[in-house]
């Protein structure tokens, strides 16, 4: 969908670095697996007349988007009327691009994953690997969609390697004889 803005909806970003196992090319001594982590998020888009509201139910955010009616290059025309709260969103480090304003399951996918970076922060994590996302929408009224989305990855933790240290011979000492 087409995106007139009108309103700043603050934002705070977050990124960690995201591999496969394909790609890491590191050996298995080069990193300890900290912990399976999971992290959710939920919009809920309810629709009415000329637009609709997305709002996380933990009360963080809402956005108010109205449609245009207007049609451009096929796609209506929407505009963001108001927002409130501060909407976070995470991007593993190969995904980065600017998230939908207007999209739920977008907002909810970056959401999961702004959750899944600081919870691989508070154990100290310096990357995840394997990211799994999975996204589940429900009609939970006649005007109501909650959107679900689940991100879950290993959180991993480098070890530093140090130089082995040249060690000296021991003295030699005079034996008796």
């Amino acid at each position: 969908m087409v995106s007139c803005s009108k309103s700043i909806i603050p934002t705070a970003k977050s990124t960690i670095n995201s591999v496969s196992l394909e790609e890491l090319n590191l050996a298995r001594a080069d990193y300890d697996l900290i912990e399976n982590i999971e992290a959710s998020a939920t919009i809920e888009a309810t629709v009415y007349g000329k637009g609709y509201t997305l709002k996380d139910p933990q009360g963080d955010f809402s956005i108010k988007i109205k449609k245009d009616g207007k049609v451009f290059g096929g796609v209506p025309v929407t505009e963001i009327k108001s927002s409130s709260g501060v909407l976070r969103l995470g991007y593993l480090a190969n995904d980065y691009a600017d998230y939908q304003r207007n999209d739920p399951e977008d907002i909810a996918r970056k959401l999961a994953k702004y959750r899944l970076i600081q919870l691989a922060k508070e154990k100290g994590a310096d990357g995840v690997i394997e990211p799994i996302i999975t996204m589940n929408i429900e009609q939970t009224g006649w005007n109501k969609y909650t959107y679900y989305c689940t991100v879950s990855a290993k959180a991993i933790k480098l070890i530093e390697k140090r130089p082995e240290s040249v060690q000296q011979p021991a003295p030699k000492t005079k034996s008796k004889k």
